[in-house]
């Protein structure tokens, strides 16, 4: 009997340290790169946080379509920042946790027809760009 009670407080050591190291991660978020975070909300709207849980951390909400680059973050999002209540391009650059840098606030019209041009690797970027519900359905997997 005392060896079936070790056995018992031995699988149930293996089950607490089997749960400690699973990946715990909230179900409605992804990895789109190291830095870059996609959260689907309740109403099935997307967030895309960049440096979560840091001084640094940067969301931007009602997020539609994000393209990213490899290295670093670079890439463009149709979304809101803090600042403005409807839809609009922007073009993030940075180093993660150091500098990041938001250009844009475009309406579609501008984005496309003069910034896109302007930004460096612009065309490549573009080319990237998912919708956020794609993007999901990729990385949920």
């Amino acid at each position: 009997m005392k060896i079936l009670g070790t056995l018992k407080t031995h699988h149930f050591s293996l089950l607490i340290i089997t749960l400690l190291f699973t990946d715990c991660s909230p179900s409605n978020e992804v990895d789109l790169t190291e830095y870059i975070i996609l959260r689907q909300n309740p109403s099935g709207t997307f967030d895309v946080i960049f440096d979560k849980d840091t001084d640094y951390e940067w969301v931007f909400t009602n997020v539609d379509s994000v393209s990213t680059y490899e290295t670093g973050i670079n890439g463009f999002l149709y979304g809101r920042n803090r600042k403005t209540p409807e839809n609009l391009w922007y073009h993030i650059t940075g180093a993660p946790e150091e500098f990041k840098k938001s250009d844009g606030g475009w309406y579609d019209g501008e984005f496309r027809k003069y910034r896109l041009q302007e930004i460096y690797i612009g065309d490549e970027l573009y080319s990237r760009l998912k919708s956020t519900t794609e993007l999901w359905e990729e990385h949920k997997q």
